[in-house]
């Protein structure tokens, strides 16, 4: 099943009429059920992440086929999905992150400036300083079926085809794999689009871009909790971070759920998982041409605050790879209905049954059981230059209730750079200090090779402070 699924993906490579895809597309949902379940994984990866482009330029991946499928065939594929693959293990270090590409990984640099408006940084189409070191140390080690990154961007399908080329510099060079989650298609859609940014209004973008968050986390409900999301504060992803960070993680699907029209699983209706979705969420402050900030910091530090009040830290949420020897984590479910996301203990294994009396105990709103409170840590510094020489003791990676650093384990961040946002997390705990230390040496690097007389002439910008 596996080889013949491959072999019909391959064949749509190209392919100038849809006859290959269609095929591919009939034989989808029994091919999925055929497989063993240490190949679920495995061909889920290849499906998304294989830079497959149709003779039209239209990019072809697991997202696209899945949610062609009439919806009884979907749900087939996504039970099979569901049960097959089972999170990581607790103390596996690393995040899914799903990425913006204009203005966050790179500058927009179209000339009305709808793809971007961000000028701190060269415009030769080199990446930002310090994103391609940030993307490795977040992915961590979740193996070789989630070595790669997801870009969550706004660009229609048939302007995609380039990415891969254009972020190389973002995924392995011995194999190069890349997610891509476009925004809405045909021509109608991207002329709407299009007049919208230019009207400096956004809603359209970020409802796109959450619905594609929402379409990507019925795949990989196994990823629930280590979801992250980085963005930035040009063009609507603010409203799309703070929509995401209350999100739910999936419940499986069941034979006995009523058959929910074609777009049901795009709405955030059914994630009604005990835990959230997204571990965090960043957003990117864009600068214009002369140095200054889109927002002022005044205002970047009020929705800091509006953000971490509105989502903070949850009980069942989890700092993945960080060492397991802090106090015991109470069970705050039934082993019928574990939580979805790595905070559960080791030993649990099972996935939640669909929408039980638990999960709906552990809903959005709904009183949670508190943990008792470990001892609080010495504080942490207020800027990387007076950053410990050692990482603050992580108590077990588990969040901390009442006594605790007011930042730890915050799920809302605003940085300036690279070095910048790898500092807020390790304060915050989600990374280790050497690889904050690894991202701010591989910014340093990237700005240097920039500004080198030999290859640019152009003037570096200010350092941030602690950078």
């Amino acid at each position: 099943a596996e080889q013949r699924l491959m072999q019909l993906y391959r064949a749509v490579a190209g392919a100038p009429r849809d006859c290959c895809r269609q095929l591919l597309l009939d034989e989808l949902p029994d091919l999925f059920e055929a497989l063993p379940d240490q190949a679920v994984s495995r061909v889920r990866a290849a499906l998304d992440a294989g830079l497959v482009f149709d003779g039209r330029g239209l990019h072809v991946d697991l997202r696209h086929l899945v949610y062609e499928l009439p919806a009884e065939d979907r749900n087939r594929v996504l039970v099979r999905i569901h049960d097959a693959c089972s999170p990581p293990a607790p103390e596996q270090a690393g995040f899914v992150v799903l990425s913006d590409v204009d203005d966050t990984v790179l500058p927009g640099r179209d000339y009305f400036k709808v793809s971007g408006r961000d000028r701190s940084w060269v415009l030769d189409g080199r990446l930002y300083p310090g994103v391609a070191a940030m993307h490795t140390q977040l992915r961590g080690q979740l193996g070789a079926d989630r070595d790669y990154p997801v870009l969550l961007t706004a660009r229609p399908p048939p302007l995609v085809s380039k990415l891969p080329k254009k972020l190389a510099d973002l995924t392995d060079d011995v194999r190069p794999r890349m997610a891509i989650l476009p925004g809405l298609g045909g021509r109608v859609n991207m002329l709407l689009t299009t007049c919208k940014v230019l009207a400096n209004s956004y809603q359209r973008l970020a409802r796109t871009k959450v619905k594609r968050m929402i379409q990507y986390a019925w795949l990989f409900p196994d990823c629930a909790g280590r979801f992250v999301f980085i963005g930035d504060d040009g063009q609507g992803d603010m409203a799309a971070a703070a929509e995401m960070l209350q999100l739910r993680a999936p419940r499986r699907l069941s034979d006995k759920d009523p058959e929910p029209p074609h777009d049901a699983l795009d709405a955030a209706s059914l994630l009604t998982g005990c835990a959230p979705l997204l571990a965090f969420a960043a957003i990117h402050a864009v600068r214009g041409k002369g140095g200054a900030f889109g927002i002022p910091a005044e205002e970047r530090a009020r929705k800091v605050a509006e953000l971490r009040r509105r989502c903070p830290p949850e009980q069942a949420q989890y700092a993945p790879g960080v060492s397991s020897s802090g106090p015991a984590w109470p069970n705050p479910a039934s082993a019928s209905a574990q939580p979805l996301l790595p905070g559960a203990p080791p030993a649990a294994t099972s996935w939640p049954k669909p929408v039980s009396a638990v999960v709906r105990l552990l809903s959005p709103g709904a009183p949670r059981p508190l943990p008792a409170v470990p001892p609080s840590p010495p504080p942490l510094s207020a800027t990387a230059s007076e950053a410990p020489a050692t990482p603050p003791p992580n108590h077990g990676g588990r969040i901390r209730h009442g006594n605790r650093s007011e930042d730890s384990y915050a799920r809302f961040f605003y940085f300036e750079d690279y070095a910048d946002l790898a500092t807020q997390l390790a304060e915050a705990r989600w990374i280790e200090w050497p690889q904050r230390e690894a991202v701010v040496s591989a910014m340093t690097r990237d700005e240097d090779e920039a500004y080198s007389p030999l290859r640019s002439p152009s003037k570096p910008r200010a350092k941030t402070p602690g950078a």
